[in-house]
This record gives structure tokens, sequence and C-alpha cells, in this order.
């Protein structure tokens, strides 16, 4: 995705509407969520002008235009407004309006970016608020934000829990209270701003960027709106303040950029977010006579000390490799984990001499290292390979095929080695590599040289008598015998359109194990991406099913986030197929891909597997949140879900407590052969 989709990806699904309008105050973007808010689409607004009649409250255009002459008059480069709306169908919503302006070089106006926070469940909840009730029954309960709720005098009567963080009171000490005593703003009273400010209906003020100060003296950057407590007579008797911290917003944004571009176990950068950087590298090189480095590494035997010590260890001895590479190679380099025991490391503006005599060095510090766990000691290296970034480089995807084979070379001269690709060679190796790959999976379909393994899934709670569900997954034997992992076949069998034959292998597979041992599991299956939609594949689950040994009922299939959202409409299609067959479908690692929860409603799943880098640091808050929302959007939609890589006890008793159903991982059980009894 380039840069001008993702930012229009990015526009059209926050929870903020966008509005642009361009110098003759026309509208020119209308996002998603703005036609959500107001009823309108795009092209029914284009005519608008902001002032309208039919789209501001008519008592609210004198407030509005105030606020553009200050944007045009250049007094201010962005302001906020509160003002009321009218929606296509004639109702009244409240919204607060950030405005930011842009001129050119001489002057001229270009256009006003308007984002848009629809506030009418706040103000209409306050409208229901009577200071004789109870807090727990007038529905503040289920805000989020900080509140303090006062008389008509300014005293204090409640603060709810947000709101005693941020100001130091306690509801017991904040009680009785004036308001400026406790909602302590820098340089301001809130008592005068309530004071002096214009009323709209009961909304009596609203404050951006302002500073609140706390009684141990820190201080917070808040934005607030007052709303009026009437009797139904209409008397005033009070004033409920809603406020809210926006520097713990941005910290959310930055947790949330630091989500998606870091590796969860290593806080390296992640794959993705490299395989960018690297695209920006190549470009760089372009009609000119610089040149960068890529080193793609992995560690030798890594595997042994996963197996023998588990994942807890492996996961220390990567962390502890990467403040090693942290450490040498510090502002020099780009550094990822690109998965399992794989890292890239960008050398910028290196040539391949310099760049080699720092890998070096960075083979030499790992084959010092020692890795000591539970009192052993396991001597580490890693094999390393090297490729030039120069004007030949034509994309990511070959760059590390290259260097991929570079090292995969230096593991056969014995490991601990680095091994230099020349880029003349890099098309003719990656093409045969992949030829080579594509012969041996071709050739294991034939001969029937794949196995199954399964993972056990249990309910999140834990029950004495557990349901049998597993997931089913595929490993390929190699001419010697030896397992050989999905990481390694499948992206050659998916580039070359073999994965269909290997799904349809795999279901062939269970339904003879199913006719073998004639149980009563439910198995989740992986479809491949290719897999989705291919009238060839339901004509084989027909067939399949007619056997009757397999039967519908028992199989749940698992595609992507990604694969889903690809092509929807195909998705969806193919999913409703099979369903009307007996089958069920699960939405697998939701969360990593570009998906927003719209889509959700449109496809007819039946589970979301929640991502497991969100699980395994569940305690992380952008995380905690992240699978709260999952978990609530799937209940409103009657979704089961399903936690992955639940690790441990702790792990399993949270996302419980969340409202998870199931649960996967190693600390359910690990991944074992499906063989015959």
């Amino acid at each position: 995705m380039n840069p001008i989709d993702l930012l229009n990806y990015h526009l059209d699904n926050t929870p903020l509407a966008v509005v642009q309008w361009d110098a003759q105050f026309r509208v020119k973007r209308w996002s998603n969520m703005a036609e959500n808010i107001f009823g309108w689409k795009e092209v029914e607004v284009a005519s608008f002008h902001p002032f309208a009649w039919d789209f501001v409250y008519q008592d609210d255009i004198q407030r509005v235009s105030e606020v553009m002459d200050d944007l045009l008059g250049k007094k201010v480069t962005r302001n906020i407004s509160f003002n009321r709306n009218y929606t296509k169908d004639g109702r009244v919503v409240y919204c607060e309006w950030y405005n930011s302006i842009l001129f050119d070089e001489e002057g001229k106006l270009l256009s006003v970016l308007s984002l848009v926070l629809d506030v009418t469940k706040n103000v209409e909840l306050a409208e229901t608020i009577s200071l004789k009730q109870p807090i727990a029954n007038t529905g503040l309960d289920v805000l989020k934000d900080a509140y303090i709720i006062t008389n008509i005098n300014y005293r204090v009567t409640y603060l709810n829990y947000q709101a005693s963080k941020l100001t130091g009171f306690t509801n017991k000490n904040a009680k009785g209270c004036q308001l400026d005593e406790v909602f302590r703003l820098r340089n301001k009273s809130i008592q005068n701003i309530i004071e002096t400010s214009k009323p709209i209906n009961n909304l009596l003020s609203f404050g951006y960027d302002y500073w609140l100060t706390c009684t141990q003296q820190q201080t917070y950057q808040v934005e607030f709106i007052v709303i009026g407590l009437y009797t139904n007579n209409q008397v005033l008797k009070g004033y409920l303040l809603i406020f809210n911290n926006l520097q713990r917003n941005n910290s959310l944004i930055s947790q949330f950029k630091y989500q998606v571009e870091r590796d969860q176990v290593t806080g390296l950068y992640n794959r993705s977010f490299f395989l960018q950087e690297l695209d920006k590298a190549i470009a760089s090189v372009k009609n000119s006579n610089i040149s960068h480095c890529f080193c793609y590494l992995d560690l030798d035997r890594f595997q042994i000390i996963n197996n023998t010590c588990g994942h807890i260890a492996g996961d220390q001895l990567l962390q502890q490799l990467s403040q090693i590479l942290l450490q040498e190679l510090g502002h020099h380099a780009i550094i990822a984990r690109l998965g399992g025991d794989e890292f890239g490391i960008l050398l910028l503006y290196y040539d391949v001499e310099t760049a080699q005599n720092l890998i070096r060095q960075i083979r030499d510090k790992i084959k010092n290292f020692n890795f000591i766990y539970s009192e052993t000691i396991f001597r580490i290296s890693a094999s390393f390979g090297l490729i030039e970034i120069n004007q030949n480089s034509s994309d990511s995807i070959l760059i590390l095929s290259a260097a991929d084979a570079a090292c995969l070379a230096a593991k056969e001269k014995g490991r601990n080695k680095i091994q230099v690709y020349q880029n003349s060679d890099l098309v003719l190796t990656t093409m045969r590599s992949d030829r080579q790959w594509t012969i041996r999976v071709n050739q294991a379909i034939k001969e029937q040289r794949f196995c199954l393994y399964q993972q056990k899934i249990e309910t999140a709670k834990y029950q004495s008598k557990q349901p049998q569900i597993a997931e089913i997954l595929v490993r390929m034997i190699g001419e010697d015998g030896r397992i050989i992992t999905p990481l390694n076949f499948i992206p050659a069998a998916e580039r070359y359109g073999l994965m269909t034959d290997i799904d349809c292998l795999v279901i062939k597979m269970l339904e003879e194990y199913s006719r073998n041992e004639q149980t009563n599991n439910y198995y989740l299956i992986n479809l491949s991406a290719t897999t989705i939609g291919e009238e060839i594949f339901l004509s084989f689950l027909e067939d399949i099913f007619t056997n009757q040994y397999l039967k519908p009922e028992s199989i749940c299939f698992e595609i992507t986030e990604t694969a889903a959202i690809n092509n929807i409409q195909q998705a969806i299609k193919f999913i409703k197929k099979l369903k009307n067959l007996g089958c069920q479908f699960a939405l697998d690692d939701f969360g990593t891909g570009m998906s927003s929860f719209s889509y959700l409603k449109k496809l007819p799943i039946d589970y979301i597997k929640i991502d497991g880098s969100f699980i395994k640091n569940i305690n992380n808050e952008l995380n905690y949140i992240i699978v709260e929302s999952i978990v609530k959007i799937a209940q409103l939609l009657e979704v089961k879900t399903v936690a992955e890589w639940v690790e441990n006890d702790q792990i399993r008793d949270q996302v419980a407590a969340m409202g998870v159903d199931y649960v996967q991982g190693y600390g359910v059980e690990s991944v074992n052969p499906l063989t015959f009894s």
C-alpha cells in the first residue's frame, strides 16, 4: 500500500469524521465517519457551504461564522468549536469541530481541514441526570472520561475515579470544595469560564488545550465540556464537567505506533516496518552512486534451546541477542526481527567492505556471548548473509531472498560464517531457490509426504470436561524424513499456486484419520488465500462430505483477516457456500491486518481468533484495550472469541475475565503430531 492510499485508509477509518473544505468552502473530502454521523454521502454534500441552513443549526450559524473569521483573519491557525448540526433525516447532533487552516506562500487560502467528534450521547446523557439520583443510576458509570458534578454554587458533590487520578482529590476529600479548588487550571478559573460562556441549550462551555494542575504538582493537558444539570422544571441545579487527559491520548497513539512498528518479543522493528524501510533504501539508490547494505542474520541451533528449555528461554535469548545488536550497532543501523530466530540489519550508506567489517564484530560478539538459563550455559553463534543495495537492486523481496540464500550458504560452510552475495547473481539465484522449493513441494504432494499436527483449544473458563477441539497444522516431510515447518515451504507454495493442492491434501488426510478413529472431535483448519473462492476446492469438499467420514459440522475453516479483506465479496460468497454445507468459519490473526471492525458485520463468521501478539503481552495497556474492544464487538455480533498464544494460567484467567470464550497456546497444550491409535 503506497503512502497516499495508506493515508486515505486511515482518514476513512479514524473514529473522528474528516471534512476538508476548499478555498470556496466547498466540501472536498467527506470521510466514512462523516457519512455515519450526518447521514449524507460525499456526492450529496459537494455543494454544501459550512454556513448552509441545511447543515449548521440556525442558532449556531453566527458562532460558526466567528470561528471561521478567526481562521481566515489569520488570528489562529487552528481552533475548536462546539455547535449543533442537522443530519440528513433532520435530527440535531452535538459536535466538536477541530479546525486547522492552510495558506499558500502568498497568503492565499488553500483549504480548511476539520476533524469532527460526535458528543451527542454525552450531552443527552447529561440531560437525564438529576442531582437527587444516586450516581449509579444516572448512567454516568458508562463514561470512561473523568467527570465532576457540582451544585449551583460550584461545590463538588461527586467525582469519579478517573477524575481523582487527574486532580489528585479523592471523592471524599473533594466533596464540598469549590470547583476551582479541585479542577485547577493554569492561569484560568473554570468557574469564570462557565460564567462567561455562551450556552448552547444545556451545554454551557467547552475547552481545549488547557493545563490542569494536580495536587502532586503534576500537570496534564486536558480538554473538557461543561453541561448544565436541570430539574424537570428546567431550573439549573448544578454542573457536569467532563474532561480527559490529552497527553494520555497522545501516549496511547505513541503506544499504538510502537505496536504497529515493533516486534512484541524483542522490541526491535518488526518485519512489515522493516520492509518499508528497505523499500525506501532501494528507492534512494536509483540514479545515484550511493549504496547501502542489508544483512540477514540467522541464529545457529536456536531450535535446540527452544525445544529443550521451552519458549520462555527462547524469548529470553532473542531479547538478549537484540540488546547485543543494539549496543554494537546503535545508530548505525535499522534492526528488525524478521521472524523466529531471523533478524534483518539495514546499514545505510555502507559499502560492502565496511559493512563486512562491522558484521564481523557482531559475529565475534555473539560467539563470545554465553546464554545462561536454569544454570545451564549455552554457546551461541549466528550465520550472516550480506548483500549490497545499489542501482541494480530491484525490490525488497529479491533482496531478502538473496540475503537469505547467502545466509543459508554460510550455514552450509559450517555456521558462524559471513557470506557476501553478488548483485549480478541476484535474480538467477532467487529464481533457482524458488524453483528448487517448488520442485520439492510438488514432489512431496505427489508422494503425499505431509503429516498433520494438532494443538488443543479449550474453553477459557476451566471445566472438568472440555470439548474436543483442536487446530490442525500441516508439516512437510523432507526427502530424508526430517520434518519441515511451514515457514520453509509455504512461501514457495503460495507463489507458484500449490496451496490449494496442499489444502486439499490436509482435508484428505483428516478424513482418513476420522475414518479410522471415529471421533466426535471438532477441527479448525487453515485455508490459504488462494484457496478462497476456488470452485475446484468446493467440489472437492462436497465429495469428501458425501463419504460421511468427515462431517461438515465438525469443521471450522480459518481464514486470515488479510485474505478475507483483500477480496471481501469473493470471501463472503465462498464462506456462505461452505456454511450452507454445515461448516463454520473463523477469522484468524485478527487485529494485525488493515481491516476495520465494520468488515466484521459483512463477514458471516462464527469465531474471531485474537492475534497472539496482543494476548502474550496482555498487561500492556494498549493491548488490553484492543483485546477488550475485540471481545465486546464480538459479543455484540454474537461471535465467539479465541485467544491465541495463551502461555500460562495467569493470561488464561485474565482473558477469561474479559469475556474471551476459548484459549489456545502452550499454556493449554503444545503442538503434537496427529497420530493414529
